[in-house]
């Protein structure tokens, strides 16, 4: 049974020797060297400015994530914010990367502020992202597709802010003291999410708290989606109404 000794033996030494390798690389590797090339990037392809106002961090155990701090994107050829976050971090299943298998393992994001303008004209001040996205690029020779499965364990957004302006109708809409919690999200999974949030706005007037919680399930295969045990909850004011209290239940 000698091979079965020196098989464990080689074994042990090849785990240690990933391990060390592992720790190495995350004591050295130094992801802010990559900030600036990326901001230039941005730059040149947009014509906004992205900025990482924070530190990027790399994880490697037991999934491989990144974490980073504040960072803004401005609206095109401008000096205002078009988005920002105050944190966030986003993490990939390590062993299924083994198989050529792309999971996610979480998404988090703390402050995330983000303004949407329609102009007089009717187009949207992010339509040029749109384009920039569908772009055509330089002919390249093929490559094999990474195998990406749709899965996420989980999203976390903490006290987010989504707002909308309307210059030509002068309706605004503000989706303030956003909280998002999901389950997993993956094909033909069930799982539950809750999302509260403050709605406020302009044309019509409206100022209330919202308050959802729900379990959900859907097949991008078949297009089927689903909302099961849904309760929503809205109290506050809107339009003409001084008092408005709205509670809803049910399966769509």
């Amino acid at each position: 049974m000698k091979w079965l000794k020196y098989s464990l033996y080689g074994l042990l030494t090849l785990v240690v020797l990933l391990a060390a390798g592992a720790a190495i690389l995350v004591l050295t590797f130094d992801a802010n060297r990559y900030k600036d090339e990326v901001e230039k990037l941005v730059k040149e392809r947009s014509g906004r400015a992205l900025k990482f106002h924070g530190d990027v961090k790399l994880a490697f155990w037991p999934s491989i994530g990144v974490s980073v701090g504040k960072v803004t994107l401005s609206r095109r050829a401008s000096q205002h914010d078009f988005a920002a976050f105050d944190s966030a971090h986003v993490s990939v299943r390590l062993l299924p990367l083994l198989s050529g298998e792309v999971l996610v393992d979480q998404v988090r994001i703390a402050g995330l502020k983000a303004s949407v303008i329609r102009a007089k004209g009717g187009k949207f001040d992010f339509e040029d992202l749109l384009g920039a996205a569908g772009a055509k690029q330089p002919a390249a020779a093929p490559a094999k597709p990474a195998k990406v499965k749709f899965d996420v364990a989980g999203i976390r957004l903490a006290n987010g802010t989504l707002a909308y302006k309307d210059e030509g109708s002068g309706q605004t809409l503000e989706v303030a003291h956003l909280e998002l919690r999901t389950g997993r999200i993956a094909e033909d999974v069930p799982g539950k999410m809750s999302v509260g949030a403050q709605l406020k706005g302009k044309q019509p007037l409206v100022d209330a708290k919202v308050a959802l919680e729900s379990g959900y399930r859907f097949s991008l295969a078949r297009q089927q989606y689903a909302l099961n045990g849904l309760s929503l909850k809205v109290e506050g004011t809107a339009a003409d109404f001084s008092r408005l209290e709205l509670a809803l239940s049910g399966d769509v």
